[in-house]
């Protein structure tokens, strides 16, 4: 093998191993984070523009809740801000659902719901759930 070659091929050989590395699945925000999934299979987009919109203005209450919002568009997974991630969402069975998925700390669905759903109705289902009651006693976070 050439010399050229050689750094070559370990580069491309560290590339194959890498990329899975960075690639993250729902269950790796267990015990830390709430997920909501805004899912559109790229069916409705003035749908998911509309909820996306409607949760724009609450980002002090998703922190109190420690909610990360992620949206799926039928070939990928986007952070709320329009950025691509490696996450993974295969744990989900309907990618053809068109609406939002709660999932709660435990790695549990919690919520499901068709567009557009209203904050304070994703608020409520998260401040009844036990873990967030405790976490509301044991470190005065307001709701």
């Amino acid at each position: 093998m050439p010399a050229l070659c050689k750094p070559l091929f370990f580069l491309i050989l560290l590339l194959f191993f890498v990329e899975p590395a960075f690639a993250q699945e729902l269950r790796d925000f267990r015990w830390e984070n709430r997920i909501l999934l805004i899912m559109d299979s790229g069916k409705d987009i003035a749908a998911r523009q509309k909820q996306l919109k409607l949760l724009q203005d609450q980002k002090k209450e998703m922190e109190e809740r420690d909610l990360l919002v992620f949206v799926f568009t039928g070939d990928s997974v986007l952070a709320a801000d329009g950025t691509k991630t490696a996450i993974e969402i295969n744990s989900i069975a309907s990618k053809s659902f068109q609406g939002v998925i709660l999932i709660g700390k435990d790695g549990g669905e919690k919520f499901r719901k068709a567009f557009p759903v209203d904050p304070k109705l994703i608020f409520e289902r998260i401040d009844a759930m036990p873990m967030r009651r405790a976490e509301i006693r044991a470190g005065g976070k307001p709701h």
